[in-house]
């Protein structure tokens, strides 16, 4: 139990392993801040490659219970993610990649304090401290985009893009305008940079 900037929330996690060694059924299923979460994956011990595929489930997340200020959520999500991918080159060490998929039931403006996206989806990678998003895709209120990212402790860039951004799907309060954007965030600017 416990959190940060006086926070708390609390944490419940439950194992179980099953089966013979050479093939354990091995699932995780936790409780945090409301959400559920639950991983499984079956273990081949006596393998080279001990781990193949991890499935990762998330449930009911509300993000303003993580942190106070950030919109209200329902968000339900997977990633089925192949772990050391036998096709994966030794110059750059992949520890998984596989397809993420994010569905929020409660989508709506930021003036009404929630999340303008309804949906997204990515294929998702981790070689050695980064990650790559390829094939972004969010849906929700203000309309559909489509981008890319990476991160690393060194860094950040996102790139995304719409043909039709309906603004007071974004915020009520803007007029009831369709626009083109393309938005580019790095850590070089501070702030982003943005053509509409």
């Amino acid at each position: 139990r416990g959190g940060r900037g006086g926070a708390s929330a609390d944490l419940r996690v439950d194992l179980k392993v099953d089966g013979p060694l050479e093939a354990l059924d091995t699932r995780l299923r936790s409780e945090w801040a409301g959400a559920k979460l639950a991983a499984r994956t079956t273990v081949h011990a006596l393998d080279p490659r001990p781990l193949r595929q991890v499935i990762v489930d998330v449930a009911e997340l509300d993000l303003a219970r993580v942190r106070p200020g950030l919109p209200a959520t329902l968000i339900r999500g997977r990633l089925t993610a192949e772990m050391v991918p036998a096709w994966a080159g030794e110059s750059a060490p992949l520890l998984f990649a596989g397809p993420l998929k994010i569905d929020n039931q409660l989508a709506g403006t930021l003036d009404q304090q929630r999340l303008p996206v309804s949906s997204a989806s990515s294929v998702i990678s981790l070689a050695g401290e980064r990650i790559d998003l390829r094939s972004i895709r969010i849906a929700g209120p203000a309309g559909d985009a489509t981008g890319r990212g990476w991160w690393s402790p060194d860094g950040f860039a996102l790139e995304a893009s719409s043909d039709a951004i309906q603004l007071a799907g974004i915020d009520s309060g803007l007029q009831p305008r369709s626009v083109r954007a393309k938005v580019a965030l790095a850590p070089v600017a501070l702030a982003p940079v943005a053509t509409v």
